[in-house]
This record gives C-alpha cells, structure tokens and sequence, in this order.
C-alpha cells in the first residue's frame, strides 16, 4: 500500500509519481518547447511552461492514469497519452486546446473531438483519470464519470505539457498509472491508552469501487510489543464494538482488488 494523502491509503499502482525531488525523476525525459525552459519541482509539485516531461515506459489498452493538477486558463495544457515524446499523434488527453474557454477543461483527441468536461476547473486542483478501454477512452473528474469517446490506440507513452511560454502554467501534485496490487495489508502502529480501557468503536472512511473488498481487523494485548498474550486479530465491522478491557491495541486494513 502507498499513502493517499489525508491519513488514507491506497493499494500500490505500478507508478506513483509524487514529484518529491529538486530534479526531474527516473522514468521520465524532461524536453523545453522553446529554448531552455524546464519543469520546475516545488515541494512535491512540478509546475510546467513552455516544457513537458514523458514517460520512457509505453503503454497499452487496459491501461489508466489518474492525477491531481491545475490547469490554469491557458492553452495547450494536456495531461495524457501520445504516440511519442514529440506529441505526434495519435494522441488522447485532458487538457485545453484552441479556443478552450476561460474555466474549462477538455477531452480531448487528435482527430479534433473536445469535449468539456465542466466549467470552473482552472485554477484550483481537481482528480482527472483516463480509462483506456480496447475500443474508447473513459473520463473521469472527482471520481465522477463525465465522458466516453470511442478511440483505438495500440501504444503511448504518458505526456505531462504546458506548450505555451504565458505565465499561466500548469501544476501536477501527483501522476498514478494502473495496474493496482492484488492485495496488501495496512498495520497500524500500537496504540496506547495509558492505562487499562474498555475499547469502544472502530470507524472509519473508505472508497470502494466495484469488485474491491476491504477487512478491518483489531488486536488487543497489555504488552507494549505485540507477542503471545495478545488477542488474534479479528474482524470488526464500521461502528462496531471492540469490547476488549486492555491498555493496547492494534489494528489493520486488508484491502483487495
């Protein structure tokens, strides 16, 4: 599992890119479209004008990525997949081309399909994803399916691009690609009460897509290391009741796909 931001976690996506480094990271080639103009990495953001970074790696239908970033009201910025590095099509990505209106955000396509994927977009960070599908491409905002267009593609490789040299730039906090893991565990540190508790609830927030299963078990013991007199860890239920009369407890999140 990787962190998701806000205490969450998610299974590990085969790259998860976070953009942490002063310097362009291993898997991607950094070009300028214009002189010497580079991305620029700010405390986990990289922020793009006039630049673009893309993938070494090529991939293939069955494939997704998903992002937070800022589009700014700027044209040709695009966050997606190419036939190259260059940009040549055929191409499919979320972004903004000729005659992008003030606050939108596009699908877009080589053979000049834009659709806008809502209005008040730019300026702040919004969670895009492109499904790749054998025979379209799925859009998504927040988590919210907003578009599908039929397109076939063999391979690409990911493009992160601002083309134009304007001050208004555009700024990627993270890049994740598919395939997920199967499986993995969360454990949780050992918590203290200070002195012997009846623990209550267990509750908690969680996103499960379609075909996803998560278990939340609880262990408790009197020991501040875990060992033999400590409880199994078993299945709790959201909002149901621990109910062991200890000082410690530990938990943990089994989380399929």
């Amino acid at each position: 599992v990787v962190v998701d931001g806000n205490g969450a976690v998610i299974l590990n996506p085969a790259v998860s890119q976070e953009f942490t480094g002063t310097s362009t990271p291993s898997g991607w080639v950094q070009e300028s479209w214009f002189g010497a103009l580079t991305p620029q990495y700010l405390g986990g953001i990289a922020v793009f004008n006039g630049s673009h970074i893309y993938s070494t790696a090529t991939y293939a239908p069955g494939n997704s990525i998903e992002f937070y970033a800022r589009f700014t009201d700027g044209l040709f910025q695009n966050i997606g997949y190419s036939a190259d590095g260059a940009f040549n099509a055929p191409w499919v990505v979320i972004g903004r081309g000729t005659g992008a209106a003030a606050g939108e955000v596009y699908a877009r396509i080589d053979i000049g399909t834009t659709i806008s994927l809502g209005t008040g977009l730019t300026g702040q960070y919004h969670r895009y994803k492109i499904k790749w599908n054998p025979t379209n491409f799925e859009f998504y905002v927040d988590g919210t399916l907003v578009t599908t267009i039929t397109k076939t593609m063999a391979s690409a490789v990911l493009q992160l691009s601002d083309y134009n040299v304007d001050g208004l730039d555009l700024s990627v906090d993270w890049i994740r690609v598919s395939p997920y893991a199967a499986s993995g565990t969360y454990t949780s540190k050992v918590f203290d009460a200070g002195g012997f508790t009846n623990w209550s609830q267990v509750n908690w927030t969680a996103i499960q897509p379609a075909g996803t299963s998560l278990d939340i078990q609880v262990r408790t013991g009197n020991t501040s290391i875990p060992d033999g007199t400590w409880s199994a860890f078993s299945s709790v239920s959201n909002g149901g009741a621990v109910g062991n009369f200890t000082r410690y407890l530990q938990y943990r999140a089994n989380i399929n796909t």
